[in-house]
């Protein structure tokens, strides 16, 4: 059962790196600036995580039960996104 687990975890880290290694060679063929794999991930993983830190702000502002006037909720995020939030 172990080995099991570890075939799947190395299977999904090869996946990861040629789905990466895809967006690569697409973004590059766009004539865009020539970033590389490292640049893109870390612009991915920045990118990530501003939203989740305004997922989180509105989700405290909606949880807060201050006593002012009430807020309406307009939430930032698309419908998609509600319906299935990323894991």
């Amino acid at each position: 059962m172990k080995y099991i687990y570890i075939y799947i975890y190395f299977r999904t880290i090869v996946a990861k790196k040629n789905a990466w290694e895809q967006i690569t060679r697409i973004f590059k063929s766009s004539g865009n600036l020539q970033k590389t794999l490292v640049h893109l991930r870390k612009h991915w993983d920045i990118v990530k995580s501003r939203r989740k830190r305004k997922l989180v702000e509105e989700t405290v502002e909606l949880m807060s039960t201050g006593r002012g006037p009430y807020n309406s909720h307009k939430p930032s995020c698309s419908k998609a996104e509600v319906v299935a939030p990323p894991l």
